[in-house]
């Protein structure tokens, strides 16, 4: 299915306690609501997340790595975290973003983040979006993103 999103947002976000009962229909999507909630107002709680350890890569690792890495507080708590908000997080730091497995989730992940958060980012491994949205990089150029990247040998 295909669908057209159009997102409004108040000036500051509002934690959330997410119900493990929507853990199975937006487990693909985890990281980039992580994201959102490093940017919220307060403490944001995520219960029972194991299965997303179990897909390409042990992507609640990888997610709790990345958050730390950008300066948020991550509580964990073996497939349970806490996310401490930080509604004014700006990035100003060098980030490298690689051994990621090629997951293509950490892959936009990174980008999202590179691109709403600021900081200067290098991020690896561009050809694991081909997994399932090859064009990513030229749609973010697109839609007036400024990135730069090398194309990566076959």
């Amino acid at each position: 299915p295909i669908a057209d999103i159009y997102v409004k947002s108040p000036k500051i976000i509002k934690s959330i306690n997410c119900s493990s009962d929507l853990n199975s229909e937006a487990i693909d999507e985890f990281l980039i609501i992580f994201l959102v909630a490093a940017k919220a107002r307060g403490v944001s709680k995520f219960k029972d997340l194991g299965e997303m350890n179990k897909k390409e890569s042990k992507r609640l690792d990888l997610g709790v790595k990345f958050l730390r890495l950008i300066g948020i507080k991550v509580e964990r708590f073996k497939n349970n975290i806490n996310i401490h908000g930080n509604p004014n997080l700006v990035l100003s730091s060098n980030f490298e973003i690689k051994n990621f497995l090629k997951d293509h989730r950490i892959f936009f992940l990174s980008c999202i983040a590179a691109l709403t958060l600021g900081g200067n980012w290098k991020i690896n491994d561009t050809k694991s979006a081909n997994t399932s949205f090859p064009k990513f990089l030229k749609t973010l150029r697109l839609i007036g993103a400024k990135i730069n990247w090398k194309k990566e040998k076959i």
